[in-house]
């Protein structure tokens, strides 16, 4: 019941006489940082402009996601391997290497989601509203 009234008075306190306007951001950290600061600053309303669809995804962990499903697909092709190919023999160098790379996508990957979530956080108590282009802002 404290921490409603509390949220409570915090809404009641924004203000609504500035409306910030985010138009094609790419990086889904900018999104968390600036709904970070919006939140803290009082800012109730924020109006986004275009893309991307996972808003509260960064460019490095797409990326890394997909370097990860690479991995997978390498894994795959090493276990139909012929016996009389050249495989990765458990323990070798590329073994190694392959292990500590997925590790530390892995690592990566979920300090992104980390990251994310502390910015949809942010969010949650944030009017905002998504526009196509330019002109429904306008219109």
């Amino acid at each position: 019941a404290r921490v409603a009234r509390r949220i409570e008075t915090v809404l009641r306190r924004r203000t609504s006489r500035l409306i910030v306007v985010l138009e094609r951001l790419v990086d889904g950290h900018n999104y968390s940082a600036i709904f970070r600061t919006c939140e803290s600053l009082g800012v109730q309303h924020v109006w986004i402009i275009g893309p991307p669809e996972e808003r509260f995804e960064s460019r490095q962990s797409l990326k890394r996601a997909a370097q990860m499903e690479r991995q997978k697909k390498f894994q795959a092709a090493d276990v139909n391997r012929k016996s009389d190919d050249a495989s990765v023999f458990p323990g070798s160098r590329k073994d190694r290497k392959r292990k500590r790379a997925g590790e530390a996508w892995r690592v990566d990957a979920a300090l992104d989601a980390e990251h994310a979530a502390h910015g949809r956080g942010a969010a949650r108590f944030l009017s905002i509203r998504d526009f196509d282009d330019v002109e429904g802002v306008l219109g």
